[in-house]
């Protein structure tokens, strides 16, 4: 068995495989799903409700962060590979279902591969939060987010490549067969335990949500990913409604999106840990708002490119800082519910954006979306201001 406490690439390594699995899984619903629903001739509301409903497991993340510290004593280990495993089996699956004449049936088993997706990611949050310490989490972070980016990335275009040659089924097994072979190397990880016994968490948990950092935190997780979650159903959408591009130059310059998040998922990860938590995201915010908005003067696809990928970079960096700071204020004793509770948040945020995107389209037109857009970035900065953290890592 491996030990990854004696060597910490190996740390590195097995939460960043395990994040790079969820990058891939991402990459079906938000590009290949959105492109097959459009060939075959469905709405594009109906498209991004159910291309953006992949989200509402990762909005139920405080209920897999209860069971996962619930059933505590079987260890982190064997709950991430539970996860994996059905998120692998649930995109297999869709390879063989129609969506024209089993919608229900389709969405249902999108909805089970993000479920164990979602289930693997609290799990390894969990297991991060009790053995990292508050001055690394930030490259820890930056590491894991940069992997799920890179998965994100890597599916865009691999699946893509896939779809042309081979059909849209192919790209599906193939997804699930990736997310497999990665689960498979948890087996051999040796799992140091420093928490064994189940605490008391609905008492905890409450506990937790009394304090009034909490609560603004909790209301800042809500509404910081609202705008984020519209720019990623909407440009795959616009690429092909209003550039008119096929599969394969979608799935390029969606690569470009998640390699960027990579670039920022790095970056901010450092600046996160030297400079803070709250500094590093006033930044991130401004620049997303800055740059969604600019998606109106896109025209042409090389200008596309240059603002998604600079909207990428800002999109990585602000889940890192997100991320680090609610690892910091969750509570170790109950670290899956608690942290699933404020990601949670942040993810229905993100499924809202990407659920409304299709009917916002319909209405409004893609200009006043993008601008729209730029603008949901500017609330979460206000509430953060409001913000005060206890740990000197991230004061202002």
């Amino acid at each position: 068995m491996i030990d990854i406490t004696k060597k910490s690439y190996l740390k590195y390594f097995l939460f960043s495989s395990h994040y790079f699995s969820q990058g891939l899984l991402s990459s079906i619903a938000t590009v290949i799903i959105p492109i097959y629903f459009l060939e075959k001739g469905i709405s594009p509301g109906i498209t991004t409700i159910v291309s953006g409903s992949f989200l509402i497991p990762w909005s139920l993340k405080f209920v897999w962060g209860g069971i996962a510290d619930y059933f505590i004593n079987f260890g982190r280990k064997k709950l991430v590979i539970i996860g994996g495993m059905v998120g692998a089996f649930g995109v297999f699956i869709l390879g063989f279902i129609n969506p024209v004449s089993a919608l229900i049936p389709f969405a249902f088993f999108l909805f089970l591969s993000h479920c164990g997706a979602s289930f693997l990611d609290i799990s390894t949050d969990a297991w991060v939060i009790e053995i990292s310490e508050e001055n690394d989490r930030g490259k820890l972070n930056g590491a894991m987010m940069s992997s799920k980016f890179l998965g994100w990335a890597f599916g865009s275009f691999i699946f893509s490549l896939i779809v042309k040659f081979s059909g849209f089924s192919m790209a599906f097994f193939s997804a699930g067969l990736f997310v497999f072979l990665i689960i498979v190397f948890t087996f051999v990880v040796k799992e140091i335990r420093t928490i064994e016994k189940c605490q008391k968490i609905k008492s905890l948990f409450i506990a937790e949500f009394k304090k009034k950092h909490m609560q603004l935190i909790a209301l800042f997780s809500s509404i910081s990913a609202i705008g984020i979650g519209l720019v990623v159903a909407v440009v795959p959408l616009y690429m092909d409604i209003n550039l008119h591009l096929d599969i394969v130059q979608i799935g390029l310059i969606s690569m470009a999106f998640p390699l960027a998040n990579i670039v920022g998922s790095v970056v901010s990860g450092i600046v996160t840990d030297k400079w803070g938590r709250k500094k590093s995201l006033y930044i991130l915010f401004g620049t997303g708002a800055i740059f969604s908005a600019s998606l109106i003067f896109a025209d042409t696809w090389q200008i596309l490119l240059i603002f998604y990928s600079i909207i990428g970079f800002t999109v990585g960096g602000l889940f890192v800082a997100e991320c680090t700071l609610f690892m910091d204020v969750s509570n170790p004793k109950i670290a899956a519910s608690h942290f699933g509770a404020l990601t949670s948040l942040s993810n229905f945020g993100n499924m809202t954006g990407m659920m409304i995107a299709g009917s916002l389209i319909l209405l409004l037109g893609f200009n006043r979306v993008f601008l729209y857009t730029g603008l949901l970035f500017g609330p979460p900065i206000l509430i953060l201001s409001l913000i005060k953290l206890k740990s000197q890592i991230g004061k202002v």
